[in-house]
């Protein structure tokens, strides 16, 4: 019997290709990346910033500070405080002035060790009130020049705004005391080392990086325990459609199952050419999508923007073949919370990494691509935020802004894939998974993931039928091969792939027929094809 050349197969896993940039300067490079490669590359392409912490402090004068990041836990204000010798000084002197008497500092010795830390600027004058335990000259001058400053610039410490708020208005009451007071200038220097430690971790470079690293560190576990093959490819928004076009260059086997954008495009006009790429690829682009393209920054405005009116250039689009291959997916999901549950720091990733990321949870469960993207499976987050709403009862949810599914079912309507969850659920859920396809016998994602798969692998396949070769050879070929390329460790109850090798107008062609179970590709899923075949190869 003969049998199918694989050599030319690297291997039969499941495959995504992230494309992202990994530093400033990105360098088109390719790798497959683990779990242990993502912390060799993130030492590798490791970014640095520096910024005067001199305003945030409240310091007589500038105060440059470098923070590398080189590891994960770089990007916590836990770790900038501790590398920041200034930070760490202030630190330090705050918990001993909320320690217990015998360790507590003289108000003396407290201003004097505060003076050669930052000099004597804003925070020593807020911290010799606070000792002194006198009220100021004006406390609504205090109020409007450094608690409203501190606030607008989102430290998210209230217990130490609060604390120096009563210290400043009420002044040395009879039962304050000097541990009142010694806590009161504990929270106060507390609250200026927060604010500083945060314009060091929310520099626009860093928010990027945080996000990506966090995100890929997720998939990644997910993508292990599914045997996924994950590669990345270093590129930024000006080298991106060129990268996708390159995988051209390879076998029809051996391209990625799907390829996730984790940067939305700028324009509406890349987004269309990544759906003309994946037409011509065979592959499904899974990205990221500014809803402000469309109209509105945020989920809900957006389906309102939409129901008055669609964008000539997302409707012309969506009424395109090629839109078939496209999944938009907007509402970025939470991946840390630093500092306190209602108003730490949020980290927001990738709403298309979260996507690879669901599908390969689905995979190592059930080796399809539907299980993850059920209405009762999801993803699990690291962590939710606090979401206040205008009846004052907050809820958490594990995405930027709060979607219920009815919202997600309306944005799909347009062609978006919206992550949504339940109220105070730490699973984001994409229920539905459909593509920018407006077309009527369009299907979701997981479902033209699987059509990529097998037409590709049957154009591979077809390629290599040998001359000579009968028809029931061809068949045990084409069907035997399957097995092992596109289902493996899936039951024949699941799929059935039939190929058989006909007489076609110009010579003989293999026609193929495919029916896929919707626990596989989210819904039952039938082609039939037919593929030429040299002339040499006709029996």
């Amino acid at each position: 019997m003969t049998e199918l050349n694989t050599a030319d197969s690297s291997d039969t896993l499941v495959r995504w290709l992230i494309a992202c940039p990994l530093s400033a300067t990105p360098s088109g490079r390719r790798r497959p990346i683990d779990g242990e490669a993502l912390a060799e590359l993130l030492a590798e392409v490791g970014s640095s910033v520096t910024r005067d912490l001199g305003p945030a402090l409240g310091a007589a004068a500038a105060l440059a500070t470098t923070h590398t990041f080189a590891r994960l836990s770089d990007f916590t204000l836990k770790r900038v405080i501790a590398d920041a010798p200034a930070l760490a000084r202030l630190r330090a002197l705050a918990e001993r002035l909320g320690a217990s008497r015998s360790r507590r500092p003289e108000p003396t010795a407290a201003l004097a060790e505060l003076a050669a830390i930052v000099g004597v600027g804003p925070l020593h004058a807020d911290v010799a009130r606070c000792l002194d335990a006198t009220p100021p000259a004006d406390a609504a001058q205090v109020e409007g020049s450094l608690v409203d400053e501190l606030l607008a610039r989102g430290t998210a410490e209230g217990r130490a705004i609060d604390a120096f708020v009563t210290a400043t208005r009420d002044g040395a009451k009879p039962g304050k005391g000097e541990a009142g007071a010694a806590r009161a200038a504990r929270d106060r220097i507390e609250a200026a080392v927060v604010s500083a430690a945060r314009q060091l971790l929310d520099d626009a470079s860093v928010v990027r990086h945080e996000a990506l690293w966090r995100g890929l560190k997720l998939l990644l576990a997910r993508a292990r325990a599914a045997e996924i093959r994950v590669e990345l490819i270093d590129v930024d928004a000006a080298g991106l459609l060129d990268a996708i076009e390159r995988e051209l260059e390879r076998d029809d086997v051996d391209r990625p199952d799907a390829i996730f954008v984790v940067d939305p495009p700028e324009e509406l006009a890349t987004i269309a050419a990544l759906a003309a790429a994946a037409e011509r690829l065979l592959v499904p682009v899974v990205t990221a999508l500014d809803p402000a393209l469309l109209g509105a920054s945020e989920p809900r405005a957006l389906a309102e923007a939409l129901t008055g009116g669609v964008p000539s250039a997302w409707a012309s689009l969506r009424g395109d073949v090629s839109s078939r291959w496209l999944t938009a997916c907007i509402n970025p999901v939470v991946l840390a919370v630093d500092g306190r549950a209602d108003a730490g720091r949020v980290v927001y990733g990738s709403p298309a990494l979260a996507v690879a990321t669901m599908l390969s949870d689905g995979y190592a469960r059930s080796r399809g691509f539907a299980e993850a993207l059920r209405a009762d499976r999801g993803l699990q987050l690291p962590a939710t935020r606090l979401l206040a709403r205008d009846d004052d009862a907050a809820i958490s949810v594990p995405t930027e802004h709060f979607v219920p599914r009815a919202l997600a079912e309306r944005l799909a309507e347009h062609g978006l894939l919206a992550l949504h969850s339940r109220r105070n659920s730490d699973t984001a859920l994409a229920t539905g998974a459909p593509t920018v396809s407006a077309a009527s016998d369009r299907v979701p994602l997981p479902a033209q993931l699987v059509t990529g798969r097998v037409v590709r692998f049957s154009l591979w396949a077809s390629a290599q039928v040998p001359p000579g070769a009968s028809p029931r050879e061809v068949t045990e070929l084409f069907v035997g091969a399957a097995s092992v390329f596109l289902f493996p460790g899936v039951g024949e109850d699941a799929y059935r792939y039939n190929a058989a090798l006909i007489e076609a107008d110009g010579g003989s062609a293999v026609r193929v027929k495919v029916a896929v179970h919707p626990r596989l590709s989210g819904v039952l899923l039938e082609l039939e094809f037919d593929l030429p075949l040299p002339t040499e190869g006709a029996i």
